[in-house]
């Protein structure tokens, strides 16, 4: 099969300058779940025409290596490529410590939607089972690790740091655990073994000590399966998060829309509408998502994402659609009258400010141009219609001004949260 396809379709008028009306077939671009996807992906789950059209307005996956920093300087009031960290470097390539590892500035982060099945296993059951354990290798220990690691990672800009061949025996951390839990966690085979911060996942514990992201160890199996570990002071670990291995589908209906690329093309237009969330694509989720979002954690990121957008005249609105700024799906499953609020579905999704950014409120958009707004700070309380309140308007919220020049946010609410009290100190 040839390595271009020569793509037609009644879309290319609208296909920025540089862009050529041939497709490489060997290039992956990142759809809005974050993964990488070839074009044959794209045009099988979406269908041609519109598998072209998505395929030209995601990010191209680039072989680069991105740090924190990358994610924390982004303009917040602008629309930003997706951020990204399972797509950024094609091969596994992530930087191991060969050495002691808090003395390695490491390069950052391999892809997680490589075949896992083509690296070497690193560490089998048969291998775990025939070890000696040593003592003063559980849970504490691994604790005391992971606050070195992460202190590493900021000091350094880093979202991942690769044990796999350091000095730190992760295998010993393994034998130290009842085989009840090691067995599921060494599976098939370990072919990588990582730390990493987990973006726009909080953990409280650290919001007051740095941007707050929640750390774990991540286990990645053989068959592409990978298990994500939090250790406490006193050496008990919470209950490992499973990830399944990656489907060769792209997941953008679940997730969120891609908003730019990293070439130059020009941003979604506001009133350019992409899938629709329906109530079993927001509430069927897969492990991985199942971290609760509260009541105050959603007003906190909402108010953040508001106050990184002032002083603007209220009311005032801001695109949160990708989920990449809130992962307001995460809140929804954790909220008893998320039927109501999903209705007909989720076209759009938006932060709005009618008064101060400590009143914040979420408005979800059906494709029936109506819309429920909720306020999420304390007792939960929404309302529905297509009746502006602030400009005493019956239009639906196509024709709202407020939401068409509604600026879009794809950066993380932690991280803008670390930018705003960083540059409070400046102050």
């Amino acid at each position: 099969m040839t390595d271009r396809l020569e793509a037609q379709s009644s879309a290319s008028a609208a296909r920025p300058a540089h862009e050529s009306a041939s497709v490489d077939l060997n290039e992956r671009r990142i759809a809005s779940d974050g993964e990488a996807y070839s074009f044959q992906s794209f045009t099988t789950y979406y269908g041609s025409e519109l598998g072209l059209t998505r395929w030209r307005q995601c990010a191209v996956y680039a072989p680069h290596a991105r740090t924190m920093r990358d994610s924390v300087e982004q303009p917040v009031a602008t629309t930003a490529s997706l951020p990204d960290r399972s797509a950024e470097q094609p091969d596994a390539t992530a930087a191991s410590l060969p050495e002691d590892s808090a003395e390695q500035p490491v390069a950052t982060t391999a892809s997680h939607h490589e075949n896992s099945a083509e690296q070497p296993v690193l560490f089998s059951w048969h291998e775990l089972v025939a070890m000696r354990q040593e003592q003063a290798c559980g849970g504490k220990a691994a604790n005391a690790e992971q606050k070195r690691l992460r202190a590493q990672c900021f000091a350094n800009n880093l979202w991942e740091i690769d044990l796999s061949r350091s000095t730190y025996d992760w295998r010993q951390l393994l034998k130290a655990m009842p085989e009840g839990k090691s067995r599921p966690l060494v599976g098939g085979g370990i072919v990588k073994f990582s730390f990493r911060l987990l973006e726009n996942v909080r953990d409280h514990n650290y919001m007051k000590i740095d941007s707050g992201e929640r750390h774990v160890f991540e286990i990645t199996c053989v068959d592409g399966e990978r298990w994500q570990l939090h250790f406490h002071k006193n050496g008990n670990m919470d209950s490992p998060t499973r990830i399944p291995p990656p489907s060769p589908m792209p997941q953008a209906v679940l997730h969120g829309q891609p908003t730019n690329n990293t070439l130059g093309s020009a941003v979604r237009p506001v009133h350019e509408e992409g899938a629709t969330w329906h109530v079993r694509d927001i509430l069927d989720n897969t492990p991985h998502d199942n971290l609760p979002v509260g009541r105050h954690e959603a007003h906190m990121a909402l108010a953040t994402i508001l106050q990184s957008h002032t002083p603007r005249a209220v009311p005032f609105a801001v695109d949160i659609t990708a989920s990449t700024a809130f992962p307001w799906q995460r809140w929804l499953r954790n909220v008893v009258e998320n039927q109501e609020l999903i209705g007909s579905g989720v076209v759009k999704v938006f932060a709005l400010c009618r008064t101060t950014p400590l009143e914040a409120q979420i408005v979800f958009c059906h494709p029936d141009d109506t819309w429920t707004c909720a306020k999420p700070r304390k007792r939960l309380e929404y309302e529905w219609g297509n009746v502006c309140a602030w400009c005493r308007e019956a239009h639906g919220w196509r024709a709202c001004p407020t939401f068409a020049q509604a600026p879009v946010q794809t950066v993380s609410w932690i991280q803008t949260r670390a930018q705003l009290a960083q540059q409070a100190q400046q102050l």
